[in-house]
């Protein structure tokens, strides 16, 4: 909260040193979250303690501020009471909010009682409250200052009118103390008029005597007790008609009651004999029965444990089931059984194997149900074992058969597949030989094929050799040909030559001719 209470105290006392009659700024026009008037009559000391402390508790449990006004300057009974509540009275004084103050400094500071001069100071103290962040407040005061001789406490009833119209900005719970010994009866009937609520053993009721203030300001005080006095009988006479009926209804369910109880003596009687007919038959059956306490160990055993074990019934109670088992299957009973006894559910079809005292193996089927009190309480289990070593040995042997026939089956699967690998394997070699027969007959086709173009290729190279041959003897007469016409050739160039050499002379002579002309 962080508003150290010493400080509102010393602001509350500059504030009561002078009166300010005016309106308080910021305050004044809001409306009150709530108004609670509140009035305590009490017997004794002890009463008003028992009734106040624990208003003062929870208002400073919930942040509030709380305002004590003392009839003493230094009042040492409310300051114990309270630390017997375990309530750090300094810390609350200085940190939490606890202001203890006297009727001196909020009633009688200027030398007289002022109902407006202390509604105002219990405005200022509120504004200061606001101000630090506080969001409600507690007075809780001794009204035994009214009987002081001081002037104006005769207008402490006017006081008390104006807290009922009391409007701030924040929650204010008011409540009066007043000592039935030091106020008169009258005093006491004002008081219980100008409540709304009343105080009793640290609890708030509504006060059924209350009337308004605007009615008591208006002279209508007698008018106003006159229908409280009428609503109060009417009330009273609702209330005694719905005593009535619930008297009816008591002795309705009381006879309902006799009844039941009859009907439930009656049936305890016949389930006592269900009983006796059941632990009858559990003598008499061919199965177990049992009963385990909630830790576990036997509490009831019929005498069928005899015939199965070889124990009698009393030698089996106080052991736990694991005890009675064969070994091996101790560990695994004894968690079974924990398990249920933990979560108290039920025990269903829990195979055990003993050995009789004989020494032959007896095989158990353990089956059994938690039985609770009528508050859920625990009180152990109750169940059977059944003797299951002939189904056992039934199914140890059908077991075996089963697992001859899955060898059998086995056995057979794996020649079936070994047969089907082989016809694959057939199948595929079927498929080879045909595709080596069609190899064989296209290769067979081929050669006949080839043999057909070989021949045909041998009479196209005889073709090609007689074409051969008669192309060489073209050949031949060609060459015959060439050389006649190289000879020809070489005629031609020898006379070619002649002919050259005869025109170089006959150019020389022309040549000759050309120089004699020009000279000539």
């Amino acid at each position: 909260m962080g508003c150290p209470a010493r400080e509102l105290e010393r602001r509350m006392h500059i504030m009561t040193s002078s009166f300010n009659d005016g309106p308080i700024e910021g305050v004044a026009n809001e409306q009150a979250v709530s108004q609670d008037h509140l009035a305590l009559i009490y017997n004794s000391t002890e009463e008003k303690l028992i009734s106040t402390v624990p208003l003062i508790k929870v208002g400073l449990e919930k942040g509030e501020l709380c305002l004590y006004i003392s009839d003493l300057e230094d009042d040492q009974e409310i300051i114990q009471a309270l630390e017997a509540q375990h309530i750090d009275v300094e810390k609350a004084v200085s940190t939490s909010g606890l202001i203890l103050t006297s009727k001196q400094e909020v009633y009688f500071k200027l030398g007289r009682f002022d109902p407006d001069w202390t509604i105002q100071v219990i405005k200022n103290v509120a504004e200061l409250a606001v101000s630090y962040g506080f969001t409600a407040m507690r007075i809780i005061s001794d009204m035994r200052w009214t009987k002081d001789n001081v002037p104006g406490v005769e207008r402490w009833p006017e006081y008390e009118v104006k807290l009922c119209t009391l409007n701030l900005g924040l929650r204010l719970r008011t409540t009066c103390l007043y000592d039935r010994e030091a106020f008169s009866p009258q005093a006491l009937l004002y008081a219980l008029k100008a409540h709304p609520k009343l105080v009793s053993q640290g609890a708030v009721y509504d006060n059924m005597f209350f009337i308004p203030p605007e009615r008591l300001e208006a002279g209508e005080e007698a008018a106003a007790e006159l229908e409280g006095l009428l609503t109060a009988m009417k009330a009273a006479s609702l209330a005694e008609s719905e005593l009535a009926s619930r008297e009816r209804m008591i002795r309705e369910l009381s006879e309902r009651l006799d009844t039941e109880t009859r009907s439930r003596s009656a049936t305890e009687a016949s389930l006592e004999e269900s009983r006796a007919r059941f632990w009858s038959l559990c003598e008499r059956s061919s199965e177990w029965f049992w009963e385990l306490g909630p830790d576990g160990t036997y509490t009831y055993s019929s005498p069928r444990v005899k015939d199965l074990l070889g124990l009698a019934a009393e030698d089996v109670l106080g052991r736990r089931p694991e005890e009675l088992v064969d070994g091996e299957d101790a560990p695994r009973i004894a968690s079974a059984i924990s398990q249920a006894l933990a979560d108290r559910t039920s025990i269903s079809a829990l195979e055990k194997r003993h050995r009789n005292r004989d020494g032959h193996i007896v095989h158990l089927e353990m089956s059994g149900a938690p039985v609770l009190d009528r508050n859920g309480a625990l009180l152990g289990y109750r169940g059977m074992d059944k003797d299951v070593t002939g189904r056992k040995a039934s199914k140890k042997a059908i077991d075996e058969h089963r697992s001859r026939i899955d060898e059998l089956i086995s056995e057979m699967n794996a020649r079936d597949l070994q047969l089907r690998k082989l016809e694959e394997e057939v199948g595929q070699l079927r498929g080879s030989l045909g595709a080596k027969e069609n190899m064989v007959s296209a290769i067979s086709a081929a050669l006949e094929e080839k043999e057909g173009v070989e021949a045909a290729l041998h009479e196209a190279l005889k073709e090609k050799e007689a074409e051969r041959l008669s192309l060489v003897d073209a050949l031949k007469k060609k060459d015959e040909e060439n050389l006649s016409l190289l000879e020809a050739i070489k005629e031609r160039e020898a006379e070619t030559g002649r002919k050259a050499e005869q025109i170089s002379v006959l150019t020389s002579e022309i040549g000759s001719l050309t120089d004699q002309l020009q000279q000539v």
